[in-house]
């Protein structure tokens, strides 16, 4: 090879080294910690505000060095704007006041951004739904429920709720959502009204208005009967009649129930279940389970001290349930039905 080819690939080596070198020392750090954006809530309200805090990040290992710089990007506007420049002192909080400005039924992201000079920007995000309770336009469609039907207000919060005569018996067709007790979707108060709130069967035979109970199993079964069974048994599971309890319900647009074929979604007694599931008390926790799937009621009936009868009704069978379940661990929806 001649000497001029090895001098060319040297010089290249060597250029390759430089642009290396300057890479290296151009590539920017990463900001340390973890940004923590907290204050709204998973469902939300048009015309709600919150004031939401982000913190978290710093430079290098000095978490006392945590003068950054901070954006967000308003999801409804569109628009990114600054929180506070890496410049501004302390007392410069990255804080906000963010209101739900536009009346849409919709799942939307607020974002923040947390940047520095010679450092990688670290993003974090908040999912949120906006809901409206209203049964006329709100986030429940589908149901049978007009102006012209029949209603009850409850005098305890002024809260209201449709009625019908199913049979003999007056029943609730709304899950009950006095705040007195229980416990509202994933603990956001606005599904309150919406889904109607979890009650341990000691609370459930306390919650329903002056004038109204807890249905017994009794009341379950002339449900079933007006639903269509022949001879239902107590606390037998009752075939070929949930269809005709269940409301072909959607939330936010999206139908609550999945369906199947098998289980024919008529509501021709105007119950209007809807699977909002239920929720149970862990030693680790409360969790919120079979969103989708269940569609669960206490009755007034107990097997023993620790276990009360429920009815519910599963996502793909015709089936009306019943079943044992723990009074303390439990909870579940209510409806409510007119004492004669």
């Amino acid at each position: 090879m001649k000497i001029g080819h090895w001098i060319m690939i040297l010089g290249a080596v060597a250029a390759c080294f430089v642009s290396c070198e300057e890479k290296e020392e151009e590539t920017d750090s990463y900001l340390s910690g973890k940004l923590v954006v907290e204050g709204l809530p998973s469902y939300v309200m048009y015309g709600e505000t919150y004031h939401i805090k982000s913190y978290g990040l710093y430079k290098g290992t000095d978490q006392a060095d945590s003068l950054l710089g901070y954006r967000w990007y308003d999801p409804f506007t569109k628009v990114t704007d600054t929180l506070r420049f890496e410049t501004d002192p302390a007392s410069v909080k990255p804080d906000f006041n963010f209101t739900i400005s536009k009346d849409t039924l919709a799942t939307l992201t607020l974002m923040v951004t947390g940047w520095a000079t010679d450092y990688y920007s670290s993003s974090s995000s908040a999912s949120f739904t906006i809901v409206n309770p209203s049964l006329q336009g709100g986030s429940l469609t589908g149901h049978p429920f007009s102006p012209s039907m029949s209603t009850v207000t409850d005098d305890r919060d002024g809260l209201q709720y449709y009625t019908a005569k199913i049979g003999e018996t007056e029943w609730m067709l709304q899950n009950l959502a006095w705040k007195g007790s229980g416990k509202a979707y994933s603990e956001e108060e606005n599904m309150s009204y919406i889904y109607g709130r979890y009650y341990t069967w000691h609370e459930a035979v306390e919650a329903c208005p002056k004038g109204w109970r807890l249905p017994s199993e009794d009341d379950f079964l002339a449900l079933a009967a007006a639903a269509g069974a022949t001879a239902p048994g107590r606390y037998s599971d009752i075939a070929g009649i949930a269809g005709n309890l269940m409301g072909d319900v959607s939330f936010n647009g999206k139908a609550m129930w999945e369906y199947w074929p098998d289980v024919p979604k008529s509501n021709s007694t105007l119950f209007t279940a809807i699977p909002v599931g239920y929720l149970e008390y862990l030693e680790d926790g409360l969790y919120f389970t079979g969103l989708g799937d269940y569609s669960i009621f206490w009755t007034s009936d107990s097997v023993d001290d620790a276990s009360g009868v429920a009815r519910y009704i599963y996502v793909d069978k015709n089936i009306l349930f019943a079943a044992p379940f723990d009074k303390k661990n439990l909870a579940a929806p209510v409806r409510c039905v007119r004492e004669k």
